[in-house]
């Protein structure tokens, strides 16, 4: 297995769109809409500079020239950068309606999304296998090959995710903070995960 650049010369941008918006649906939901028009809205985002969708902040895992595994991240020292970029790639996305209509749910989601991070690690905003390819070893693989090149590695975790946050913790991630918050009547609530290892 390698985790290699995305190259959408070879990853077909709606793959990459439906693995992101699998990573975690409820949550995506949430972000993008439905799940149609959320994927339509990923792939719109992708490539987008110096967001966590830029070519340089996506990485994918492919067998036999399908793509079976995403990355997506950042450096948390580009982590201003990469918020700003993200506001104006949200506005082409969503056009202004949307976007302006949206406002209220993204700064909940930044209050549940909260925790400490330490400014030199790396944060994952989105790993997903797809699912033919689970309980292969391929998740590990991802989170283990990025502790090669970082000391601290974050994400959150859907709280009511147990399978997920099962497997960050047999893989060394732990709980350091939990946040919580009310959106459309849903209760939502997510786990920061940080997993610390030598280089």
């Amino acid at each position: 297995m390698t985790l290699e650049p995305v190259d959408f010369r070879r990853n077909e941008r709606e793959t990459v769109a439906s693995l992101i918006y699998e990573a975690d649906p409820p949550f995506n939901e949430i972000v993008y809409g439905e799940k149609p028009r959320a994927i339509r809205r990923i792939a719109a985002l992708l490539g987008k500079k110096d967001t966590f969708f830029a070519v340089s902040n996506l990485r994918c895992v492919c067998q036999g020239g399908k793509t079976i595994g995403i990355l997506a991240g950042y450096e948390l020292k580009d982590a201003r950068r990469a918020e700003y970029a993200m506001g104006g790639a949200f506005l082409h996305a969503f056009g202004l309606f949307g976007f302006l209509c949206r406002i209220p749910t993204w700064l909940k989601m930044n209050h549940i999304l909260g925790g400490k991070m330490a400014s030199t690690g790396y944060y994952v905003v989105y790993v997903c296998v797809s699912q033919s390819e689970r309980s292969r070893g391929i998740g590990k693989a991802i989170l283990d090959e990025l502790m090669h090149d970082y000391d601290d590695v974050y994400l959150h975790v859907n709280a009511d995710n147990a399978a997920a946050i099962r497997f960050y913790e047999r893989i060394g991630f732990v709980k350091t903070f939990t946040g919580q918050g009310r959106i459309r009547g849903r209760q939502l609530s997510a786990h920061l995960m940080h997993r610390h290892g030598k280089r």
